[in-house]
């Protein structure tokens, strides 16, 4: 249960590794009509707005990180994966910016169910704060075989990124739903639409 009492809405939060599928159920879920928010999208807003925060991530690096005041993504990336320091201080500044303005937008929300999708919620420790966590989950090999093909990422670069989440395994056991998506979309889109039955029935009954 949230410890965020005084917010009136039911806080769902979608995480899953990269590649579960977590961003087909958000963009479903908002084709459906309800409110969803997307910790990735927030980031790429605070990248482009917030100067503040542009001018402490330069701080941490003699790399030209800021280029005619944007954030150059190649750089940050690299530095993300390659400098353990820099990581740890960088990922501080942004998800502190990053859930202040989750919690914000939800507060706008007017609509009794808000969806965020969090990459890195169990990562950051944060699911407290949030009424229930679904995880999309999928077997290694699909997710390999759909990486390659759909972003055309080497295997190489899919093992580091899995290397600094949490296991899929540890996901499923802290959630307290978990969709399968190693079939196709109408089978995982099925599961969402039985949950959503779900979750309406509970709010309509209390």
């Amino acid at each position: 249960m949230s410890t965020l009492s005084e917010v009136k809405r039911i806080k769902v939060a979608i995480t899953g590794s990269i590649g579960s599928g977590k961003s087909a159920v958000s963009l479903y879920l908002r084709n459906r009509g309800y409110c969803v928010l997307s910790a990735d999208d927030i980031v790429s807003e605070l990248y482009e707005n917030d100067n503040k925060l542009k001018f402490e991530l330069q701080l941490l690096t003699n790399q030209e990180l800021i280029i005619e005041n944007k954030i150059n993504k190649k750089v940050m990336s690299q530095l993300l994966f390659t400098n353990k320091e820099f990581k740890h201080k960088a990922e501080k500044l942004i998800h502190q910016r990053v859930y202040a303005e989750i919690f914000a937008r939800i507060s706008e929300c007017t609509q009794p169910i808000v969806f965020i999708e969090i990459p890195l919620l169990f990562e950051t420790q944060m699911e407290k704060y949030f009424d229930q966590v679904i995880v999309v989950d999928i077997d290694d090999q699909v997710r390999v075989e759909r990486l390659m093909k759909q972003r055309g990422l080497s295997l190489e670069v899919i093992e580091e990124r899995l290397k600094h989440q949490i296991s899929s395994q540890e996901k499923k056991q802290k959630a307290d739903i978990v969709f399968d998506n190693n079939n196709d979309l109408e089978d995982l889109f099925f599961q969402v639409d039985h949950y959503l039955k779900g979750i309406n029935d509970d709010i309509l009954n209390n």
